[in-house]
């Protein structure tokens, strides 16, 4: 369809609409669009319903979307020394504010590091994508939906209570890559707006 479309933009054919598997054009632009696309005899190919009755509204508008200035963020790669050494990682982390530790392989201690902050006496708490891998953290744990007040399936009340994080020098949102967009989102959000 999207071909299609574009083959016909591209001779200047109007279309006013697109349905599932069907372009509204001009009779007037029939014979034009007949060389460009194939109108077959057979099963699946594109044909022609000048009985069928379209209601046309009486002013077709045309409104072309204004192109979003999409922002480019700055990121800095941050080298690390020695990949044993977590305290200076975590110190590192510290002092940058906002910071994505990332490895190409599970189990290479990303949360490992998370996890040693309490041990520099920050009060660190770990935002998860799921009630059960809050078992694994030895210090305060919330899922994503408890932390960013979301409820996925819910009666009644749309909502759960604003979270109380104030309290905390530390949040890791560990497992990111197993959030949604919407979650992921809402991180980008809150690392921007709380974080400066």
């Amino acid at each position: 369809m999207y071909d299609a479309y574009e083959k016909l933009k591209e001779a200047d054919i109007n279309v006013y609409a697109v349905k599932t598997d069907a372009f509204h054009i001009a009779k007037r632009f029939l014979k034009k669009a007949k060389k460009i696309l194939n109108f077959p005899n057979d099963i699946g190919g594109w044909r022609v319903e000048d009985k069928k009755v379209v209601p046309v509204p009486e002013v077709y508008g045309w409104k072309n979307n204004e192109i979003p200035k999409i922002p480019i963020y700055k990121t800095e790669r941050i080298e690390v020394q020695d990949e044993w050494d977590t305290e200076a990682i975590c110190k590192t982390a510290i002092r940058r504010k906002r910071v994505m530790i990332r490895a190409k392989l599970a189990g290479s201690g990303k949360s490992f590091i998370g996890k040693h902050f309490n041990d520099l006496s920050c009060n660190t708490l770990f935002v998860v994508p799921q009630n059960m891998q809050k078992q694994d953290v030895p210090c305060d744990a919330v899922t994503q939906n408890t932390f960013f007040s979301s409820v996925p399936v819910c009666k009644g009340e749309s909502r759960l209570p604003k979270y109380d994080y104030s309290s905390y020098d530390v949040i890791f949102f560990d497992e990111i890559y197993r959030s949604s967009p919407y979650i992921l989102n809402k991180v980008r959000v809150f690392a921007m707006k709380t974080l400066i």
